[in-house]
């Protein structure tokens, strides 16, 4: 650990199912960090055929949605981790608008996605969000939809790899 007066690691994630929150909760018990929730001014509809269409439509498009003031600042913590659902192989609104409406100058991140399908574009566009805001990606991370199959074994992956990050924000390897 490294005495710069930085907090150890703020996960921070957008969670519509329950997924990225939970992920986020087993990482930050692995590296002792913060956790802070993206939270979306209004929520997509829950009802599937709704989620779907409206959702589906967002991501695909890549809008963004008005989220509510996010009260932690990465800038104080030696690695920002991020996490989001996939919907549509893409970033839902809400992480869309959190990566792309901060600066990102010199922090460390990393970024995981949960997905049931495949993670599509999902990892790459949090890279490219976080690097065009100046930002630094140590690594990135998918994780199959808990519900979907081997929880305990994600959970363990997720509190590794959140391990690894940080580690990897001290510059130690492995």
């Amino acid at each position: 650990m490294m005495d710069d007066g930085k907090r150890n690691a703020l996960i921070a994630f957008y969670s519509f199912s329950g997924n990225c929150r939970e992920l986020g909760r087993v990482m930050a018990g692995a590296v002792g960090g913060d956790i802070g929730e993206i939270v979306p001014r209004q929520e997509i509809p829950r009802g599937f055929l709704a989620k779907y269409l409206k959702g589906g439509k967002a991501s695909l498009f890549k809008e963004r949605a008005e989220i509510l003031p996010f009260k932690a600042d990465p800038a104080a913590y030696r690695l920002a981790i991020v996490g989001t659902p996939v919907w549509f192989w893409n970033l839902p609104p809400a992480s869309r608008s959190f990566l792309a409406g901060r600066p990102w100058a010199g922090i460390k991140a990393a970024c995981y996605a949960t997905y049931r399908g495949a993670a599509g574009r999902a990892l790459a566009s949090m890279r490219e969000l976080i690097q065009q805001g100046g930002g630094i990606v140590l690594g990135t991370e998918a994780f199959v939809d808990l519900r979907w199959r081997k929880a305990e074994k994600t959970r363990g992956r997720a509190a590794l790899w959140a391990r690894e990050m940080l580690r990897a924000a001290d510059g130690q390897k492995g």
